[in-house]
């Protein structure tokens, strides 16, 4: 298994908490607010996989103030959205020749989120909550497009909303990142079953990536398969965030 994150001290972490169950792992660090730095991570891969059986592109995060990525794109929307597509693109060959399956991980409370594809790249305001609402809504219309575009490869794939996973940076462990435990407050987390433990995390984790009866394209929240957003279902805007992320990626 290949980890990827951009700390490595945290990365190693994870790499020594799978030999201890005995699982075997290796960490590579990228930056994936860089789209050269992508490619380079995808090359890195391949060198390492000639096929690919699931990728799961769970990196991502809130961002409290307006920032601009190393290819100019605004940051909550080049770390939630490009850089899954870019990474994913890249590795279309192997995840084909294992018929595999990609996983995008989209929290967050997207049913009446609407985005504006002219604003996505460079929007007029920042809201860092709605920023990442939009981008994760433009996540589940990568999702739709890819499991569509792809099904003749014999790639599948899900979106997954696993709950706020408490006990994570994400979930309000770090004072020093934006959370939205934090701002909703692990009782009213668990009151309104929006909350999830690591364990209902993970088992969340590994139906999404090896159910076979989970089917591509489908929206996995909460543990199980939900409505997709209402603004995902027009083809028309799926449509527009593709041919955005292809003229920004190049892929």
């Amino acid at each position: 298994m290949l980890v990827v994150g951009r700390d490595p001290a945290r990365g190693e972490a994870t790499v020594r908490e799978m030999a201890r169950v005995g699982e075997t792992g290796e960490f590579l660090a990228a930056n994936l607010l860089s789209l050269e730095d992508i490619a380079r991570l995808a090359s890195e891969v391949s060198t390492r996989l000639s096929s690919l059986d699931v990728l799961i592109n769970n990196a991502g995060g809130v961002i409290g103030t307006r920032m601009m990525s190393a290819d100019n794109i605004e940051a909550t929307f080049a770390l939630n959205t490009v850089a899954p597509f870019a990474i994913t693109s890249h590795l279309h060959g192997a995840l084909a020749r294992a018929n595999g399956r990609v996983v995008n991980i989209a929290t967050g409370f997207l049913g009446r989120t609407r985005l504006d594809v002219d604003e996505l790249v460079n929007p007029r305001s920042h809201s860092s909550f709605g920023s990442y609402a939009r981008a994760k809504l433009a996540s589940i219309m990568v999702t739709l497009e890819q499991a569509e575009r792809w099904e003749r490869d014999g790639i599948s794939a899900v979106a997954v909303q696993p709950g706020i996973v408490m006990g994570t940076r994400f979930g309000g462990a770090d004072p020093s990142n934006p959370s939205l435990g934090r701002s909703i407050g692990a009782p009213i987390m668990k009151l309104l079953g929006i909350g999830a433990t690591l364990e209902q995390a993970t088992e969340r984790y590994q139906q999404a990536a090896f159910d076979s009866r989970l089917a591509s394209g489908a929206y996995f929240a909460w543990g199980k398969v939900a409505k997709i957003p209402n603004q995902a279902q027009d083809a028309d805007v799926r449509l527009a965030v593709w041919r955005l992320l292809e003229e920004l990626t190049h892929a």
